[in-house]
């Protein structure tokens, strides 16, 4: 087989070696040099797998693309150049090899989407697809991982890993116990992890999801017992009761803080000696009776916080807007709860937390592709040793050439563009082949410029009519004055009318405003025919 030596990538001790180096630097990681013999090989295969089932042959510049993320890269694509297919290539030949890849999108629909449009290409190849949903449970979900490629939304994949980090417990899943257990009881695969691990990661949007959301945090956390915190929130106001104001501990007013004193270190000690659990930790018992301090001394009612339908609801110090959703943490809600008397709940202990930046740091291999990766190009290599590449389209883009010959107006006079404007407003055979939307869109866009040209060409006209008149009666206000004197007066002769700076500003603007309104027309008139000529068989 083509693929024998790079299937090896996939076997558990693959994952050990760390992330291949990018392009330019040396090759750490065996999979990578034997992958450059079979790549060429498993491009071809699902190229042409694309081309039978979907009736979609990637173009050179999609080969380009699924190349630079074979080889561990971001690359920028236009929008409509073809992304989806360009990831399903790369996935394709990766899965060929044995690898478990994952395509992650920003929402479940594009996942979804994806992974049905790009299906038969893989069945064809032999190859199963699944796709990760909201809502799954886990035996669902671990088939969906079992599968070759496997789509899914980067909040799922993200919050997937981190219960199977939670399953491992802290020795993490290399630890001896956990490789013990799989292997003594077989049966617990049922409760075991949903990923097969991080291999292999093409992120779409990736400027989104690797940028905008990296330092996003993920939480999964769990509630405690509620009759546990009301037992100790009941104690911790017992004892801050019991202690001594100015003796056992000092109230900053100004500061909104309780210190306590050596004294009142030792009173607490002295009345929790014969208690166990969390009074036994000076530490721990310290901070909950200062707490207790804070809420008897600091948190009033009306300031702070409210209660409504027996429940403390919290007030927003800057814009006094309540804030029924949120609490405190560290068991200061459950405290201010014990002083009001209403009912104690659990709070919300964080069991596991990262962020999307750690996460896909993890991955062997990772790479991705986006729309617009210029700005962040430096924050994507600092940060995650991605190369963003450039991909051109397929065909180049006519928009600057259109722009170039525009730009070069007639300077013979406003007449000129005038006469052009006209000719793109007549019905010709470049429309007649344009859907009805477009046709319409185009007839309305030149209707408007028309009507500038036709704005501008009477305000030229206006001013040269009033340029003219100033210059006649400069030259009929002279004449008299020569005929009277009986001979011809020098400042006169030989000198060309002169115009007002007025009017001189007002022709250079109704040129500029005529000359940019003709620009646009002949652009609109040239996307018209480039259109009538592309949908042309």
């Amino acid at each position: 087989m083509q693929f024998k030596r790079l299937r090896s990538a996939a076997k558990p001790g693959a994952g050990a070696c760390a992330p291949p180096p990018r392009r330019g630097g040396g090759s750490s990681c065996g999979w990578r040099r034997a992958a450059r013999h079979s790549i060429a090989a498993g491009i071809a295969l699902a190229r042409e797998a694309s081309a039978r089932e979907i009736g979609l042959r990637q173009y050179r510049c999609q080969i380009r693309g699924a190349l630079a993320m074979l080889d561990g890269r971001l690359i920028e694509m236009d929008t409509g150049e073809g992304k989806t297919i360009t990831a399903g290539l790369a996935a394709a030949t990766a899965a060929l090899a044995g690898i478990p890849v994952h395509v992650i999108t920003v929402n479940n629909y594009l996942a979804e989407r994806d992974a049905e449009t790009l299906a038969p290409v893989y069945r064809r190849l032999g190859l199963r697809v699944g796709v990760i949903l909201d809502g799954m449970d886990r035996p669902a979900r671990r088939e969906a991982y079992r599968a070759s490629v496997t789509y899914g939304s980067n909040s799922e994949m993200a919050f997937d890993y981190l219960r199977d980090r939670i399953g491992f417990g802290a020795s993490g899943p290399n630890a001896v116990e956990s490789r013990l257990r799989r292997i003594a009881d077989p049966g617990a695969a049922a409760d075991g992890p949903v990923m097969r691990g991080l291999h292999f990661a093409i992120v779409d949007e990736a400027d989104s999801v690797l940028v905008d959301e990296a330092r996003t945090p993920l939480i999964i956390s769990r509630m405690s017992d509620a009759e546990e915190e009301a037992a100790w929130a009941m104690r911790a106001l017992g004892l801050a009761q019991a202690l001594e104001r100015d003796i056992d501990y000092r109230l900053v007013a100004e500061e909104r803080r309780v210190m306590l004193t050596e004294e009142g270190r030792a009173r607490i000690g002295e009345l929790v000696a014969e208690e166990d659990g969390l009074w036994q930790s000076a530490i721990r018992r310290e901070e909950v009776v200062t707490q207790a301090l804070s809420v008897l001394h600091i948190f009033k009612r009306g300031d702070q916080y409210l209660v409504r339908d027996g429940k403390v609801q919290i007030v927003d110090e800057y814009t006094g807007h309540l804030q029924p959703d949120r609490s405190w943490s560290d068991g200061l809600h459950q405290l201010v709860q014990a002083a009001e008397a209403v009912e104690i709940t659990g709070q919300n202990l964080a069991v596991a937390r990262m962020t999307y930046q750690r996460l896909y740091r993890r991955y062997v291999h990772l790479c991705g592709m986006t729309g617009t990766a210029r700005e962040v190009s430096g924050e994507l290599r600092a940060v995650y040793g991605l190369v963003t590449e450039r991909v051109p389209p397929r065909k180049p883009s006519r928009l600057p050439r259109l722009r170039a010959s525009a730009s070069v107006a007639p300077r013979s006079g406003v007449s000129a563009q005038i006469s052009l404007g006209s000719a793109f407003t007549e019905p010709s055979a470049c429309s007649s082949a344009m859907p009805s939307a477009a046709e319409a869109y185009c007839g309305s866009e030149m209707s408007r410029i028309s009507t500038e040209l036709t704005i501008g060409a009477s305000r030229s006209s206006e001013v040269g009519a009033s340029s003219r008149n100033c210059v006649g009666g400069v030259v009929q206000a002279a004449a008299p004055r020569a005929s009277r004197s009986g001979r011809k007066d020098s400042r006169f002769m030989g000198q060309r009318p002169r115009i007002s700076a007025e009017g001189l500003r007002s022709m250079v603007r109704a040129s500029e405003v005529t000359a940019r309104a003709a620009s646009r027309m002949s652009l609109m008139a040239a996307s018209v025919c480039a259109l009538k000529r592309d949908r042309s068989p």
